[in-house]
């Protein structure tokens, strides 16, 4: 694809010039899955009295009026959006000497950067939703990163690796 040249400091230094050359550089389709539920769960409403066979309200041995959990099923509709996307670079990673002209080191590298995000719109009683629905719903909706943003991403990542990749060798080349 295209000859990048970049100059590591600690590279420098040491008398050495990086440089790598993309080879791939790839972006997957998005991806964009939806998925709706309702849920359901039967939840304490208040109390009521206990009443007798004539309809009375019973009374305790304190003689206080006895009351029971009111249960009433609560409903909440809920609709996911999972979105997903995904770039991939790779290329080769080639140190070469300032002094001799040559290649000390020349290693393929890649990187990728994956979006991943997930959000959910709910409408009913927010009293049916489970931990897992609630934080979801907290993540506001959000559309996908263009391709230039995501590559970028994957070359920022790969700009890591590349600086690991020489500090890690650093004695070598001394």
């Amino acid at each position: 694809m295209g000859r990048f040249p970049h100059i590591c400091k600690s590279a420098k230094r040491q008398g050495l010039f990086d440089y790598y050359d993309i080879d791939r550089m790839m972006v997957s389709p998005e991806e964009l899955e939806k998925n709706n539920y309702k849920l359901e769960k039967e939840v304490q409403d208040g109390t009521q009295y206990v009443l007798d066979a004539n309809g009375n309200v019973q009374k305790d041995s304190a003689g206080n009026d006895m009351k029971v959990p009111k249960y009433v099923k609560v409903f909440n509709y809920v609709k996911t959006f999972h979105l997903h996307k995904e770039a991939h670079v790779e290329g080769h990673l080639i140190l070469r000497s300032e002094e001799r002209h040559d290649n000390m080191l020349r290693q393929i590298v890649k990187a990728d950067h994956i979006f991943d995000y997930q959000y959910a719109v709910a409408n009913g009683d927010k009293r049916a939703l489970d931990d897992k629905t609630r934080r979801l719903i907290k993540n506001k909706p959000m559309g996908f990163p263009p391709d230039p943003v995501i590559v970028g991403d994957a070359l920022e990542t790969l700009k890591a690796v590349i600086l690991s990749i020489v500090e890690s060798r650093r004695q070598q080349f001394n």
